[in-house]
């Protein structure tokens, strides 16, 4: 199955949760916007989605998919199904949730807007926070072949030749450039 689907196929699970818990617990959960706890209800809201979509990304991007970017994509999906399933049960809101009362659908609407930009931003700091993995180390020679080790060994003593050389390059320009001996204006000898 190609990993678009299968992130169309959890993007719809988990709005379908969602859907589930707002229709049988949004009397009394929601407030309304004009009510004096609101923030807070927000607030809270935010965390539990910011904790449900790290959790989700995690899972997407360490066991289902390792490869970089998998959680991003599995974001774009996710914040789209929910944008095009909520944008229909918003439409419908009276008939989908009838006992809300005006307040608790703006509620409601409030909610999954920042839900859905929640869906596009935490998966995205997932993947870039989830490093890939270290290579493991590879010798660069092969021990167990003579031949190779005397060539490392040969270019060894060739790179010391030159540093050697080039040392008495530089011993031979400070003999023909002596310092001077006057010491620098404005100093005290």
């Amino acid at each position: 199955m190609m990993q678009w689907i299968k992130f169309v196929v959890m993007g719809i699970l988990f709005w379908l949760v969602a859907f589930v818990f707002f229709r049988f617990l949004g009397t009394y959960v929601l407030l309304g916007p004009q009510e004096s706890y609101f923030t807070t209800f927000l607030l809270l809201m935010l965390v539990v989605i910011l904790l449900l979509f790290g959790g989700l990304s995690l899972f997407v991007r360490l066991r289902m998919y390792r490869a970089k970017g998998a959680a991003t994509r599995f974001g774009h999906w996710l914040a789209f199904t929910g944008l095009v399933l909520n944008g229909f049960i918003v439409w419908y809101r009276n008939v989908v949730f009838p006992p809300f009362s005006p307040g608790q659908h703006e509620a409601y609407t409030i909610c999954i807007i920042f839900a859905c930009a929640l869906a596009l931003l935490i998966p995205s700091i997932m993947d870039r926070l989830i490093r890939a993995p270290k290579p493991e180390f590879q010798f660069s020679r092969d021990v167990s072949n003579p031949s190779e080790t005397d060539k490392t060994s040969k270019t060894s003593a060739q790179n010391t030749d030159i540093l050697d050389e080039q040392k008495g390059v530089n011993d031979i320009r400070e003999e023909h450039n002596p310092p001077d001996p006057t010491p620098p204006k404005g100093t005290i000898p």
